[in-house]
């Protein structure tokens, strides 16, 4: 997902994994978070790079 967003905003995404697979985490500007919850919301300080991990 590509958009301005204002500095100090909360984006909130979602992964939805395909069938016979199942969300293992995120990276966020590629480094590995904690949290494996299908839902998540990041604070937009800077232009980032979000990626939903699956197995």
């Amino acid at each position: 997902m590509r958009a301005p967003y204002r500095p100090g905003s909360r984006v909130t995404v979602e992964a939805n994994p395909k069938r016979g697979h199942r969300l293992t985490g995120w990276t966020l500007d590629g480094k590995r978070l904690k949290s494996r919850s299908a839902r998540l919301a990041i604070g937009m300080s800077k232009a980032r790079t979000l990626t939903p991990v699956f197995s």
